[in-house]
């Protein structure tokens, strides 16, 4: 199960590493993402493209509004 999550070869890894990013961004906005622009914002970039499901970048995009 862990190689195939790091891996990424089956649909069900790659929806859960999504919704892991999506975790990590939720943390980073409780430690005050909105505030710390500079850190944080290459932070979220680098979720955001990690974020493909049309769902979670959904969540994604209303946790940053």
């Amino acid at each position: 199960i862990w190689d195939d999550f790091f891996e990424q070869k089956s649909e069900e890894a790659r929806l859960v590493f999504q919704i892991d990013k999506l975790e990590m961004a939720i943390q980073a906005l409780e430690y005050g993402g909105k505030n710390n622009s500079k850190i944080y914002s290459e932070f979220f970039l680098s979720v955001e493209k990690n974020i493909l499901d049309p769902k979670l970048k959904e969540i994604y995009n209303s946790l940053k509004s």
